[in-house]
Order: structure tokens, then C-alpha cells, then sequence
């Protein structure tokens, strides 16, 4: 249990361990490659040594932890994708990634359509990430400039276009190594 000021109060992650698997973690943190598991989570379970885990795993907080708005479905283990609150990029004063893990088709939900729009309304930079294999990078696409206007004014139709294809984008940038 976290005593984070930010987190939602009396949200756990429960049996969800799909940080545990799913992010590149620096191997200088943690010895753990994007998709495979640390040698100390049970998956479905959770950590093995939960009170004495690395710093990086106490402190990281997906999305469905911190925002109030995402409901029980939006649980990675649930939705397949995890989000990630960032700091200034791109210009932008503070950042979402959503990291797609499981079927792509949750990038075109009316569920993911509102949180991105809604998201960049509020000024974040928005960004989809695909899955890069073992020791590498993932691709990332940031969303606000070809969405441009909020999707009311385009339609949702071209906006799931828009954000399938960045998606694909994300997944065609070259995999860059994550060097220890």
C-alpha cells in the first residue's frame, strides 16, 4: 500500500502485474527486459519481495492508480493498454503515453477516443506506444498534432483512423536498444 497523495484512495492493483511485465524498466534499476517478467513477480499474483522492491517499482503508478475518472475496466490487466503520466516533452508541460498491450482495437474504443481528446483539451501531450521486442525502445507517436482540432469537429470515424494509423506508425519506428 502506498501512502501517495496522488494515487486514487482504496485503489490497489490487486492481481494486475502487467507493469511487471510489460515496461522497460533501465537494467541499471532492474534486471528486466520489456515483456518478460522480474524474477520476483507471480504473474497474477504480484511481487515476491512487495516490502523490499526496487525504488522504481515503489514510486511508478500507472494511470488506472492515479485518475479517479478510470474505472475498474480501465485496470491494464482489463483494458490492454497502461498509462503513464510524464513531465515537459515536446513542449508540452506534462505528458500521457498510453502503451497498447493487448488487442489494437482498444485504440479506436469511444473509451480511449474520449480519454486522448479529452486529454489533449487539457493540454497534455498525447502519446500511443507499441510494444518494441526485448532490449529495446518502444515507438511512440504523439497525437496532438495530427489530430489538430478536438474530434467533434472532425467526427469519430476519422478519428479512429487517424489514431489506428498512428498506432501503425509507432510500430514501423525503428527499435532502438536500451543501452545499460
Amino acid at each position: 500500500m502506498s501512502s501517495d497523495p496522488t494515487l486514487v484512495k482504496d485503489r490497489h492493483c490487486g492481481s494486475c502485474t502487467v507493469c511487471c511485465s510489460a515496461l522497460t524498466i533501465n537494467p541499471l534499476e532492474i534486471d528486466k527486459d520489456h515483456d518478460s517478467f522480474c524474477s520476483s513477480c507471480v504473474p497474477g499474483v504480484g511481487c515476491t519481495k512487495y516490502d523490499t522492491r526496487p525504488e522504481i517499482c515503489r514510486t511508478w503508478h500507472c494511470l488506472w492508480r492515479r485518475m479517479p475518472t478510470l474505472d475498474f475496466n480501465w485496470r491494464p490487466d482489463r483494458s490492454g493498454v497502461v498509462g503513464t503520466m510524464g513531465g515537459p516533452e515536446d513542449g508540452y508541460d506534462f505528458t500521457v503515453t498510453w502503451d497498447v498491450l493487448g488487442p489494437e482495437s482498444v485504440v479506436t474504443s469511444r473509451r480511449m477516443i474520449d480519454l486522448v481528446t479529452n486529454s489533449i483539451a487539457a493540454g497534455a501531450g498525447v502519446y500511443l506506444s507499441a510494444p518494441a521486442r526485448p532490449g529495446y525502445i518502444s515507438g511512440k507517436s504523439l497525437l496532438n498534432g495530427v489530430l489538430g482540432k478536438i474530434e467533434s469537429d472532425r467526427g469519430i470515424e476519422a478519428t479512429r483512423q487517424i489514431i489506428w494509423q498512428e498506432l501503425q506508425n509507432a510500430k514501423s519506428m525503428p527499435q532502438i536498444p536500451i543501452l545499460p
